[in-house]
């Protein structure tokens, strides 16, 4: 089965470095100072689904925001066959680029994800969305200017700043490109128009996004 670029994969971050130190750390602090009911149906599945990253090379490689920084690497052997991802496939539309030629917007995101290769890792980003929870309009302006930087990225940023510059918003809620976590962007994704697959040990299947998983993962 064959990846498009524009695709997104969700899935956990494995090992003491860096799936517990810093990621796993990172995201407990912001299960607790973010409105996680909203978006994830327990701890569990907001610590599972905390990493995502975007296929790009006409579905040859991986381009993600690790710690080491955002890096683009060949696309896993294993990665259809390892229980447990979801790779989601939004419905893009086709867009005019700056030659007059026609992309898709999975296309214009896979391109927009390997701009920011080099990126470094935002390990104080963390604090930084969970600086989210002072919200009040004397504060918004330095809110966002805190947040939605593109001088360090953590993986959820990094993709939703890539489909925002490739002029896909995936929520309709007023937040600005990089307020999102893994777990939230996985959520919002599934909640939009696409499709999705589950991987396992069995052939996966393309499906339509639909009630599945509700309004959470």
């Amino acid at each position: 089965m064959k990846l498009n670029d524009g695709d997104i994969v969700i899935t956990t971050m494995r090992g003491m470095f860096p799936g517990v130190i810093p990621v796993a750390a990172g995201q407990g602090a912001l299960f607790l100072t973010r409105r996680w009911w909203r978006m994830a149906s327990s701890w569990r599945s907001w610590w599972h689904f905390r990493h995502v990253a975007m296929v790009v090379d006409d579905g040859a490689s991986l381009c993600q925001a690790m710690p080491r920084g955002v890096e683009i690497v060949p696309l896993p052997e294993d990665l259809l066959t390892t229980p447990g991802t979801i790779i989601v496939r939004p419905a893009y539309a086709c867009t005019l680029d700056a030659s007059r030629r026609w992309l898709w917007e999975g296309e214009r995101a896979a391109q927009a994800a390997k701009f920011y290769e080099g990126t470094p890792y935002g390990f104080l980003t963390y604090l930084k969305l969970s600086a989210a929870i002072l919200r009040m309009p004397a504060l918004e302006a330095w809110l966002h200017r805190l947040i939605s930087t593109r001088r360090d990225m953590i993986c959820s940023q990094h993709i939703d700043q890539a489909l925002a510059d490739a002029g896909y918003h995936v929520f309709d809620d007023g937040r600005i490109p990089q307020d999102v976590t893994p777990a939230e962007l996985g959520t919002g994704l599934l909640n939009r128009h696409g499709r999705h697959l589950v991987t396992g040990p069995h052939a996966p299947t393309w499906v339509s996004n639909n009630a599945r998983y509700g309004a959470k993962i």
